[in-house]
């Protein structure tokens, strides 16, 4: 079994760091008020401090063509203390040419949240080279940047894109919380296997029912935990 780096959770005030990896959408003249929308909730819904790498919003051009600026902001947002988590603005289709000028050891020594699914896939892979672990989940243009609002379901999510405020809360503060005792976060719940259609209570706050989704394992929040707001 891996034995991979747990990056600490997030604290309100943190400061989180935006980077595009793959496609510059974000920083098109077209988007950019996407960008600042999923930017918004962040620091508004979440409490976080955000801040662009030197290179997040070149737009389109300028980030295809230069993949080693795109790896400089990563590697410069995993090297920097202050930056607490890194959140990519978006996937697509060109994070592979990366590759070449990524220092492991950087990652390695640095661990911290890493948020990002689609094309972010390839970045995953690269911290799991270095032994930390990262979490497939929500992008800045897309989930963050949700029209009118952040997805509410208290589904537990069969992808990124039914990633909400509620599971980004759970998963960014606590990591883990649906195997996790919320009061000790080091004390695993004791759930066993479930059969279809069966429920658990969990520390008396909520259920989890196993629906037997195909691929998905199928836990699903039946009560509000009425988590608050960080």
């Amino acid at each position: 079994m891996l034995k991979l780096t747990k990056p600490q959770r997030l604290n309100r005030g943190d400061k989180v760091a935006t980077v595009s990896l793959s496609w510059g959408g974000a920083g098109d003249a077209n988007l950019i008020w996407r960008y600042e929308q999923g930017k918004k909730r962040l620091q508004e819904q979440f409490g976080l401090e955000v801040v662009e790498m030197p290179n997040t919003l070149k737009g389109t051009a300028f980030v295809y063509q230069n993949p080693e600026k795109r790896a400089e902001d990563l590697m410069a947002a995993f090297a920097d203390q202050s930056i607490k988590a890194i959140f990519t603005c978006i996937g697509g289709d060109d994070s592979i040419r990366m590759l070449p000028f990524i220092d492991f050891d950087v990652i390695r020594k640095n661990p911290k949240i890493l948020v990002g699914y689609s094309d972010t896939t390839i970045t995953h892979f690269m911290c799991l080279k270095a032994n930390l672990s990262s979490f497939y989940g929500p992008s800045i243009l897309a989930e963050f940047a949700e029209n009118i609002k952040m997805c509410e379901t208290h589904h537990f999510p069969h992808s990124a894109h039914c990633f909400g405020f509620f599971w980004v809360h759970r998963f960014l503060r606590h990591h883990c919380s649906y195997c996790r005792n919320k009061s000790n976060d080091e004390k695993p719940i004791q759930t066993g296997q479930l059969e279809k259609g069966q429920t658990i209570d969990v520390q008396g706050t909520y259920q989890l029912t196993f629906d037997n989704l195909a691929g998905f394992t199928g836990l699903q929040v039946k009560k509000d935990p009425g988590v608050a707001v960080i």
